[in-house]
């Protein structure tokens, strides 16, 4: 299985090169799993990593979308280098270039681990803004949410129900209603682009 994480105010096209060699090498008969967050909160990519499986595929913009710092990057990594999961990043060519092969991934996870681990180098950018983090904590999506918007989408309960059984207030609703809709977007867009 390939999973695709990313956000989504990026270039649906950025991704192009990936897929193409993913279907040189796997050919057209591979199936892609989308998860699209608005803000790297990381719950998908932990959705994704609790359903992962050995030779599973996840491919990923940078390395800051695994984690904020460098110590959750490696943290990271280790989880890849322990489960035998590929890990594509696409500002990282050195992860796909030579082609899919859990061996030549594995052995290039292991040099950036290493790298992490024995240097004082940094792969996150370092957050120069003042502004950086500040404001409100993020809202994450309550555990129901997809069951109940769901139903609410098949009219089987109302908007205050929705509210009501989510726990969320009804401002924190719409607005995680509007993020939601977005990422269904972006979801659609990249099924409809690479055609799975």
């Amino acid at each position: 299985m390939i999973y695709l994480y990313t956000t989504i105010d990026e270039n649906l096209s950025s991704f192009d090169d990936i897929i193409d060699i993913l279907r040189k090498e796997l050919g057209s008969d591979f199936q892609i799993t989308f998860y699209t967050e608005n803000k790297r909160c990381f719950r998908a990519f932990n959705n994704i990593k609790a359903i992962s499986n050995t030779n599973d595929i996840i491919v990923i913009g940078k390395f800051e979308d695994i984690g904020l710092n460098d110590l959750a990057v490696k943290e990271s990594i280790k989880y890849f280098l322990e489960k035998s999961v590929m890990l594509i990043v696409r500002d990282t060519p050195s992860t796909y270039e030579c082609g899919i092969s859990p061996s030549v991934n594995i052995a290039v996870l292991k040099t950036i681990y290493d790298f992490i681990s024995n240097s004082n180098q940094k792969i996150t950018p370092i957050r120069t803004s003042r502004r950086a983090g500040a404001g409100r904590t993020k809202l994450d999506f309550p555990e129901n949410w997809e069951e109940l918007y769901a139903k609410w989408e098949q009219k089987e309960i109302t908007s205050s129900e929705f509210i009501r059984q989510s726990g969320l207030k009804k401002a924190s609703f719409y607005n995680l209603m509007a993020e939601y809709r977005k990422i269904l977007e972006t979801n659609k867009k990249y099924k409809e682009k690479y055609g799975c």
